[in-house]
């Protein structure tokens, strides 16, 4: 018999005890219906049936990088115990690689461990030189921009992107990757693009990540009524070169402005897709 997902040691407790957004967020890698998220199903799901390495595989893992961000997916690797370094597709082939094999749990928690009890012995080794090493110390780039900035989604100010969600965003990863407050100043600069970026130009004393933070709220935030936010998802409809899936998701991202109840969005959903028969079917499933 097919072993379930809630008979992966820590799992269990994740799910059922996990924070909401990414038990939802693991709930749609493993349903990806829409369907509103059921602990008790996910619980009892055995796990992609395709193997590692097949096309579906592969497949798999580039819808989960199209239609994820990783914070989200580092978000699930941090309820399932797993290691959330590297980069978007690195960590989308780790997480998907564990949902096919469930055996994998073990392994890859085991790596992580390793490389915390790695890391620890370096700390150790830095702190029993001269300690006048320390007081003249800059903050090391661990990484280069690039490395991750296929990770990073930019902000531009003109688009339906609230600034409050890439802010969360960029700030989920800068804690992952453990980055310093200058390299968090560094990086999110480089996230910025259009009239975002031509702002922060034209600021002055922008010398730390909060300052910018700060001044990136007051400037690009947008304060949306919910009977306003209501009325924008009500307007919102399916585009025909839209696929249920970017619609869906659209709806959510505009969702995310305020506080609007999942079931709603997916009302709005249902409501918003044109009249084409197969898309309506597919709907009234979800």
């Amino acid at each position: 018999m097919a072993r379930t997902l809630q008979e992966v040691e820590l799992c269990d407790d994740a799910i059922k005890n996990g924070p909401y957004a990414s038990v939802r967020t693991l709930y749609g890698l493993a349903f990806d219906d829409g369907s509103r998220l059921n602990r008790k199903k996910l619980c009892q799901w055995t796990g992609f049936p395709f193997e590692i390495a097949s096309d579906d595989f592969n497949e798999k893992v580039d819808e989960v990088v199209q239609n994820f961000t990783i914070a989200e997916l580092c978000g699930v690797g941090l309820l399932l115990g797993l290691n959330c370094a590297g980069t978007h597709q690195e960590v989308a082939e780790r997480i998907c690689s564990v949902l096919t094999d469930f055996d994998l749990f073990t392994q890859e928690r085991v790596v992580q461990e390793q490389e915390s009890e790695d890391e620890d012995d370096e700390d150790d080794a830095v702190d029993s030189d001269d300690g006048r090493a320390g007081a003249a110390a800059v903050p090391m780039f661990t990484m280069s921009f690039r490395d991750i900035e296929d990770s990073v989604r930019t902000f531009s100010g003109d688009d339906n992107y609230a600034i409050e969600t890439w802010v969360a965003d960029f700030e989920d990863i800068a804690k992952l990757m453990k980055w310093s407050e200058l390299q968090r100043l560094v990086f999110a600069k480089k996230s910025l693009t259009g009239l975002a970026k031509l702002f922060t130009q034209s600021q002055r004393n922008l010398g730390t990540w909060k300052d910018l933070k700060r001044r990136l709220l007051s400037e690009f935030s947008k304060k949306v009524s919910t009977a306003e936010l209501h009325r924008m998802l009500n307007n919102r409809k399916m585009k025909k070169e839209e696929s249920l899936q970017e619609y869906l998701l659209k709806m959510r991202e505009l969702a995310s402005k305020g506080q609007i109840e999942e079931e709603s969005v997916i009302e709005y959903v249902i409501q918003g897709i044109n009249d084409d028969p197969e898309h309506k079917f597919l709907s009234e499933g979800q």
